[in-house]
């Protein structure tokens, strides 16, 4: 593990729950369940830079899965309208499960 894949995969994370845990957008979505799309691939690409820098799937998954948690958990304490979702999890989790099993994506 080099100390740039860390530092690479835990800035992935920060700026993850900064978009998770900001103000919801106040335009339309471009389609229907945009969010969801939007929860599966940050939360995927997440888990693949904790792949990268872990080279461990197992442990990527349990920081990935745990983090989907704590987002969908937090997302209930927020000032502005934003309420955690067990689909969004689901999702996220899927993502997690099916990371491919090669130490890099």
């Amino acid at each position: 593990m080099t100390l740039f894949r860390w530092c690479a995969a835990l800035a992935w994370s920060v700026l993850l729950f900064l978009a998770v845990w900001g103000p919801p957008p106040t335009r339309e979505p471009m389609f229907a369940h945009e969010d969801k799309v939007f929860h599966l691939c940050a939360f995927g690409g997440m888990a693949a830079a904790w792949l990268w820098a872990l080279g461990r799937r197992r442990a990527a998954i349990a920081v990935a899965v745990s983090a989907a948690a704590i987002s969908e958990v937090g997302q209930g304490y927020l000032p502005w309208p934003r309420s955690p979702d067990v689909v969004d999890f689901v999702a996220v989790s899927y993502t997690h499960l099916t990371l491919p099993t090669t130490p890099y994506v």
